[in-house]
């Protein structure tokens, strides 16, 4: 398992539309970097959110986590500019963080634990076993247009699993509150 307690917020007016794969940007969330042991081949993603949505434009929001993972250069390459880098990106799937009403309350927050699958009928995970990997992840929203507020994340945990013991199916009944 590997974990990330840093609080990213977003301004909800400038988060895009799209996912993109640049890591870096303003919209970005955490980086995990880690070896895929050979058998694994499911991801998971648990984290914290609250969203607090205060404009008053109509329609729904849902906000959006996308994930992406690259596999490190291996082998020895000409010149310099391979050192430390990633290639062979591939997009997961996303998925949603939350959606947000335009009516009162427009405050959510909660925790997600979510499967990071390959897109499509992909294998990305699983092409990546016995390799040093990059696992990045991307915030947008369905639609920003008058769109205003904040959106915050933390306390990310990355696992990845074999099939046997990779269930993310919530336990019988919620553990008793303090």
């Amino acid at each position: 398992m590997y974990f990330e307690e840093t609080e990213y917020t977003y301004d909800l007016s400038t988060l895009p539309t799209t996912s993109t794969g640049i890591t870096g940007s303003s919209f970005a969330g955490p980086t995990f970097q880690t070896f895929i042991l050979p058998g694994e081949t499911n991801m998971q993603i648990s984290y914290t959110f609250e969203c607090d949505r205060t404009d008053s434009s109509i329609g729904d929001r849902t906000l959006r986590i996308a994930s992406f993972i690259a596999n490190a250069i291996s082998g020895s390459n000409t010149g310099l500019t391979s050192y430390g880098k990633f290639d062979s990106q591939s997009t997961l799937q996303s998925q949603n963080i939350t959606t947000v009403p335009d009516s009162s309350p427009k405050q959510r927050s909660g925790a997600n634990t979510q499967e990071l699958r390959p897109s499509g009928t992909g294998t990305q995970i699983a092409d990546r076993q016995g390799m040093y990997v990059l696992i990045h992840t991307m915030i947008n929203v369905t639609n920003n247009t008058g769109l205003t507020g904040t959106l915050k994340l933390k306390n990310f945990v990355c696992r990845i699993s074999r099939t046997v013991g990779s269930s993310i199916a919530p336990s019988p009944s919620p553990p008793p509150s303090s």
